[in-house]
């Protein structure tokens, strides 16, 4: 019950909900990879579809982010948010929140006879609007969230008035299970922006990307640095102390 009480607080601090209008799904795209999965019979190249995630699909995409992207991302990693019990309840239930939204996207695995199989791949995004974000309860994820929010301030003019939009997209992490990795699913997602953007009457997108091979597949996609900054550079001793990645970038792209 309270679980259930927490949810319906954060949800409440949503400003953003998807028009009624629009279709969902929205985007669903079918995807031929680059090259045959390991152990796989026969030589052709897995078909995935890209598309909103579903609300059948929304724990796939959660675990997925519990069970990898918390373990690889540089700032959870460093915080060790996937081992602190009272941070990963809180995270879970923030994913859950942005899932309700409907704009999140993933990658489905098609099987050969046509049917859907698991979920491999997800970005969870988010419709960010002007006022004020909550502050975590949790001690590790606060400091996370500290450190976004001083990095973000470093854009300016911000991205609303960058771009001149009441609303951007956004996200809190893109992760691709580890099999399906190398098929081009992560700038798959990224693409994915733009016609869920048109979709849903969206101009601009803008994210924080803290990971190197990320960072080039949102330069692949057609996104731009609107700022930088070195983990070495950066107060936290946590953060000083990532090496996987050299920098944190936040990009943005219009989704016109």
């Amino acid at each position: 019950m309270e679980e259930l009480d927490r949810l319906q607080q954060a949800m409440q601090l949503l400003h953003w909900k998807r028009p009624e209008s629009v279709p969902f799904p929205s985007v669903q795209t079918r995807y031929v990879g680059r090259r045959p999965l390991e152990g796989a019979s026969g030589g052709s190249p897995p078909t995935y579809v890209i598309q909103e995630v579903t609300d059948y699909r929304q724990e796939e995409a959660m675990r997925l982010m519990a069970d990898v992207f918390l373990r690889e991302e540089p700032l959870t990693a460093a915080f060790g948010i996937r081992d602190d019990p009272e941070a990963l309840e809180e995270i879970r239930l923030m994913w859950q929140v942005l899932l309700s939204q409907r704009v999140s996207v993933c990658a489905v695995l098609e099987r050969p006879d046509g049917s859907a199989g698991p979920l491999v791949a997800v970005n969870i995004l988010m419709v960010s609007t002007p006022g004020a974000n909550p502050t975590p309860q949790s001690e590790r994820l606060r400091r996370v969230v500290g450190v976004v929010r001083k990095f973000e301030a470093l854009v300016q003019p911000d991205v609303f008035e960058r771009f001149g939009v009441p609303e951007y997209l956004s996200a809190v992490g893109l992760v691709v299970g580890r099999e399906h990795r190398g098929q081009g699913l992560g700038e798959q997602l990224l693409r994915a922006r733009w016609p869920l953007g048109r979709a849903l009457g969206l101009r601009a997108t803008s994210t924080m990307f803290t990971g190197a091979a990320s960072q080039l597949l949102a330069r692949r996609a057609g996104f731009h640095t609107l700022a930088e900054a070195r983990y070495a550079d950066q107060e936290d001793p946590a953060v000083r102390a990532i090496t996987s990645a050299s920098c944190m970038k936040i990009m943005a792209a219009a989704l016109e």
